[in-house]
């Protein structure tokens, strides 16, 4: 699989700045299948201890059985920036994706989407770069506002920018649990991510991405 736009990583923090906001015009947020269409969803995971690996699990959905699996390893350079990762983590995944004969049907991040100071986190960036339905899954909120969700699984609540736009919603994906942070990364709409992410989720962090952060340290 090849990107369809191609850019330079080695970039300064305001070119970088720079791309993130004229890319980030290019963000769909619009669905390109229903749940029952999907038949594959994929997780990517980068591990840097000791060395910088990613890793990419793909799953058959729902029932959730692995059916392709690979890493790659790189020399990374750019410094960890939260609101530039995808600047540190992009170049390795790029090449990782590269190596897949066949992308899933919907890719998942262990990061942002728009809910970004520029709407663009790695999962908006990966997204738009490969043309591809994409969801950023974070485990910690980077931007906007929110209310904390009830404490059963499924329960949730929306995240919302200074501007009080929606930019994803906080999600319970196990009852007692700390939630996780969804938001849309490309092609697709925030009410069918979560459902992905909810089905997605035998314990807190739904399992491509568990799969693949595993493989990522081995």
């Amino acid at each position: 699989m090849k990107p369809v736009i191609f850019h330079s990583w080695d970039l300064s923090i305001e070119e970088a700045k720079a791309l993130q906001e004229e890319l980030s015009k290019k963000v769909i947020l619009e669905d390109q299948f229903s749940l029952l269409d999907i038949k594959s969803i994929g997780g990517i995971d980068v591990s840097f201890d000791p060395y910088v690996k990613a890793a990419i699990a793909i799953m058959s959905f729902p029932e959730l059985e692995v059916i392709e699996h690979m890493s790659v390893t790189k020399e990374i350079n750019f410094p960890y920036i939260p609101e530039y990762l995808s600047f540190r983590e992009g170049p390795i995944i790029v090449e990782l994706l590269q190596k897949i004969e066949k992308l899933p049907d919907v890719l998942l991040f262990d990061g942002q989407g728009i809910a970004h100071p520029r709407k663009f986190g790695i999962a908006s960036h990966i997204g738009v770069i490969f043309d591809i339905p994409t969801i950023g899954v974070a485990k910690d909120i980077l931007f906007g506002k929110y209310k904390e969700p009830g404490s059963n699984r499924g329960s949730k609540s929306l995240i919302f920018s200074p501007d009080e736009q929606i930019i994803g919603a906080c999600l319970r994906t196990r009852s007692d649990t700390k939630p996780v942070f969804v938001s849309c990364g490309h092609k697709i709409t925030l009410g069918l991510a979560i459902n992905i992410i909810f089905f997605s989720s035998r314990f807190r962090i739904p399992e491509p991405i568990r799969k693949a952060h595993n493989l990522s340290k081995h």
